[in-house]
């Protein structure tokens, strides 16, 4: 038997294994994903249209800011890559522009969350109340009626 006959099981196991992964996987994240929409629709049936009005001003704020961020970041990669003289220093402005991009995510995830936080909505990104290793454990209060947006 040649060497490639005998690796030709391996590769077929190893492709099915691949392909059967992703599918598994993808069944879950949309289970999560759906109950994930329908507790923030029922926390949101709970607010107020004052509420509401507020949160969504709040979240075109939040999408603005970071808008403008990604924005400015591209321009300072940008003017990276063109002053860059060879191609280690263009790896060099687009490892920096990633981790830029890493950080803003983080950040900016955040800032979503403390606002979902404020409307008594659920948090995204695996830090819904009470959670192993969650920021928080204590379930915020609810939102006054005259917050501001």
């Amino acid at each position: 038997m040649t060497t490639i006959n005998r690796r030709q099981p391996l590769l077929v196991a190893a492709a099915l294994l691949l392909l059967a992964s992703p599918l598994h996987g993808g069944a879950a994240m949309a289970e999560g994903r759906a109950a994930t929409q329908r507790q923030q629709a029922e926390a949101m049936a709970k607010l107020s249209t004052q509420q509401r009005q507020q949160y969504f001003a709040a979240r075109r704020e939040l999408e603005q800011n970071q808008s403008t961020q990604r924005l400015e970041a591209l321009k300072q990669s940008e003017s990276c890559v063109i002053k860059a003289r060879d191609s280690a220093a263009v790896e060099s402005c687009e490892k920096q522009f990633m981790r830029k991009q890493k950080n803003a995510r983080s950040s900016q995830m955040d800032e979503f969350n403390q606002l979902q936080r404020r409307y008594n909505l659920p948090v995204w990104g695996g830090q819904r109340y009470g959670e192993k290793g969650s920021k928080t454990t204590d379930k915020p209060s609810r939102p006054s009626s005259n917050k501001g947006a």
